[in-house]
């Protein structure tokens, strides 16, 4: 445990984490949580205008109203000796500064993408940052960064209408990330942030700031508000020119030519990390932990009570915690265990193994789709507009002209399996044109519902699988039945049969893809079109054909 070197409000000092112009931090442990803390005591307010302590509370609450996985989580603010303080989660692992120009293009992404979602978190109520550079980006134990101090954030809209945070027209931020307007102590917004992490991300790639060769602050200012920054492909022609060219549209001069949204500029980067590292980039985003740099200090331990003893324990300490002999309990419950009364049974030796069986969803789908193409088949013979043999033309190779009643109920089979005819589609009559749209509208939505129940199954959304083969070829057999709906209303005779014809080969791909998936030709056609005048036949019951395919859990299958 570490030395307590003072102790304000509930807050015990623990040691120095850092200082700067106008603040000092330090580690301390909030004795009431026993947790750590960042408490950031704001020394340079000490004996000023006691207004200035009071807009700093202010701004504190400002910036504790954000909460967001990529923002510091404020926890507290108070004043102690007319010194202002906040108490602050506490980040392991320091800022980002010792990362600076040893970072891979997936670790900076990584960087980003939480920046930038934190921006977006603060845009929506309003604050902007002001200061972001990378001693305000701290590093958790995760590897993940995290957005500090908000506290000299600025509302651009008034705050319960409360006056503005900071007076218009004066200048708080670092000169080397500072936006032009900044410097200018023009109207500030969300596209000032983007131009001080635009100079972030430009300083984590080449290990320095645009201007960082200049000393003189004021004249760091008047480069930011003159000098266009240099292109980083001019500094390290191996960066990827787009890349380059997200940063130069970060830290453009005009603001109205940066990103006007931070959820703007990262789906453009985005997209350029994709194409060049691959969908999985992410998981090399995580800064690891440096070598040479301090880790953080173990969390803290519960204090002993007050007036416990210090030092080895002795006999004389452990005398006070002595007690007699521990008596066994009259409790009867508490007897030893006896054995049950009945013998337990020999252990049956395991099962062999069963066959693997099929899933009853997969089951019922294949059912659903041969009911499907059943019905396709049914509409089509009832309305016209299925697969016919036109006037005048032959019957198929190989048919007889003693067969005609063979020959009509194997294509009654191939139209319920959904396989391409051999004839010809021939238009229909103009008469049944409107009978035909109707039909073909509800084929299409019959095949719509099937496509998405099959898309449902794990193995559908593999591409190139069977199954997503099979949604594919039921998505366009829809989509041409649909297609036949719109030629049937437009009078499109032509057109209609054509797109039919269409919808006929896609229900082949269907048949294909489903025997891939399991389904097999003997249980589809069972499905085959009824004979003129009756109605089509029902689909095969699930417990049907061999029952070491249907589910063992599915008591209907049981006898």
């Amino acid at each position: 445990m570490q030395d307590v070197t003072r102790v304000v409000s509930r807050y015990e000092v623990l040691r120095e984490l850092g200082r700067g112009g106008m603040a000092t931090v330090y580690l301390a442990r909030q004795s009431d949580l026993d947790r750590l803390v960042a408490l950031k005591e704001l020394g340079a307010l000490q004996g000023a205008d006691p207004s200035h302590a009071q807009r700093f509370l202010r701004e504190a609450r400002l910036a504790g109203s954000v909460s967001h996985p990529s923002i510091v989580t404020v926890y507290d603010f108070f004043e102690e000796g007319g010194i202002p303080y906040i108490a602050m989660e506490y980040v392991a692992r320091g800022s980002l500064r010792p990362y600076v120009g040893r970072t891979s293009l997936a670790q900076i992404g990584g960087v980003l993408e939480v920046v930038l979602a934190g921006l977006t978190a603060a845009g929506k109520e309003g604050i902007v940052h002001r200061d972001l550079k990378p001693e305000n980006l701290l590093v958790s134990d995760a590897g993940r960064v995290k957005i500090a101090d908000f506290g000299i954030a600025k509302a651009t809209n008034r705050v319960q209408d409360g006056p503005m945070l900071t007076t218009r027209g004066s200048t708080i931020g670092t000169p080397n990330y500072m936006a032009p307007e900044q410097a200018l102590a023009h109207e500030v917004g969300p596209w000032t942030d983007l131009y001080a992490l635009g100079i972030i991300a430009f300083e984590l790639f080449i290990a320095f700031p645009p201007f960082g060769d200049t000393d003189d602050p004021m004249s760091v200012l008047f480069r930011q508000v003159n000098e266009p920054i240099p292109a980083l492909t001019d500094l390290d022609p191996g960066i990827d020119p787009r890349i380059s060219d997200w940063i130069a549209w970060l830290v453009a001069k005009e603001p109205r030519e940066r990103p006007q949204s931070a959820d703007a500029a990262w789906d453009r980067l985005e997209d350029t990390l994709i194409s060049i590292l691959g969908p999985r980039w992410r998981r090399g985003s995580r800064l690891p932990a440096l070598p040479g740099v301090a880790a953080g200090p173990p969390g803290p331990a519960t204090p002993p009570p007050r007036g416990a003893p210090s030092g080895p324990l002795t006999e004389a300490h452990l005398a006070a915690f002595a007690v007699g002999p521990t008596k066994p309990l009259d409790e009867p419950r508490l007897e030893s265990t006896v054995p049950p009364r009945r013998p337990q049974a020999a252990t049956a030796p395991p099962a062999a193994a069963k066959p693997r069986r099929r899933r009853k969803g997969f089951r019922r789908i294949v059912f659903m789709l041969v009911a499907v193409l059943a019905l396709a088949a049914a509409i089509l013979g009832r309305t016209g507009g299925g697969s016919q043999t036109p006037a005048g033309s032959s019957a198929p190779a190989g048919a007889s002209s003693g067969s005609t009643g063979a020959a009509s109920k194997s294509a009654g089979q191939d139209a319920a399996l959904g396989s391409v005819p051999q004839s010809q589609v021939a238009p229909p009559p103009d008469a049944s044109l409107a009978s035909q749209a109707k039909a073909a509208r509800m084929l299409a939505s019959q095949y719509d519902n099937a496509a998405a129940k099959v898309a449902r199954l794990q193995s559908a959304q593999v591409s190139g699988s069977p199954g997503a083969r099979l949604v594919s070829a039921l998505r366009r057999t829809a989509k041409a039945y649909r297609s036949a709906a719109s030629a049937a209303s437009a009078g499109d005779a032509a057109g209609y049969a054509a797109d039919v014809s269409a919808a006929e080969a896609a229900k082949g791909d269907v048949k294909t893809a489903l025997a891939e998936m399991g389904g097999t030709t003997s249980q589809s056609s069972g499905s085959s079109q009824a004979p003129s005048g009756s109605s089509p036949a029902a689909p095969p019951s699930p417990c049907s054909g061999d029952s070491t395919s249907d589910d063992p859990s599915d008591d209907s299958c049981n006898p």
